[in-house]
């Protein structure tokens, strides 16, 4: 039992010791560090860095997404590790959908991959209720898919009193009420 046990030890310090001379580990929590944080630490593992830009609405611009191989993978010496940097979340043509039923609109706006609706009624529209009358931002640009859109919908108007058969001062009265 002795020598069974004994050899066990012998093979796993050789095995250990082959390891430290050819090979290196990944360093761990990667993500989230800014990009020159990562690269530097993946140069002191003897590792060389490949830094790839991707697009991300999670993770701020400028910070690590993920690495490949993953964090504390074993791999060669001077293998390559790719790391994943955010580049932000992607921009989006916005569209114009004025004089669009509110639901169709967002309905478009989210199959374009926008996300954040902020519907105001607009009483002073004299489009039919319900009808996006404007929107801000300004259409026709880019932004990201978490960009706040607030779209001002027609409330159907301003309801007109009747003022027939008032004298004529109370009636204009009544209607710049």
């Amino acid at each position: 039992g002795g020598v069974v046990a004994l050899a066990a030890i012998i093979v796993a310090v050789l095995l250990l010791s082959s390891n430290s001379s050819g090979g290196a580990f990944v360093p761990t929590g990667l993500t989230g560090e800014t990009q020159a944080q990562a690269v530097a630490q993946i140069k002191a593992a003897g590792l060389v860095p490949n830094v790839v830009q991707q697009t991300s609405s999670s993770v701020a611009k400028g910070l690590v997404i993920t690495t490949n191989p993953g964090d504390g993978a074993s791999i060669a010496k001077g293998g390559t590790v790719t790391v994943e940097v955010s580049a932000g979340a992607a921009t989006i043509l916005l569209p114009s959908v004025a004089n669009e039923q509110l639901g169709a609109a967002e309905t478009q706006l989210r199959a374009l991959g926008f996300n954040n609706f902020n519907p105001v009624t607009d009483q002073q529209s004299t489009l039919p209720k319900g009808e996006v009358d404007h929107m801000s931002p300004t259409p026709n640009m880019k932004y990201a898919s978490d960009q706040q859109i607030t779209l001002y919908v027609s409330g159907g108007g301003i309801q007109i009193p009747n003022v027939i058969g008032l004298p004529v001062n109370s009636a204009i009265q009544t209607l710049q009420s």
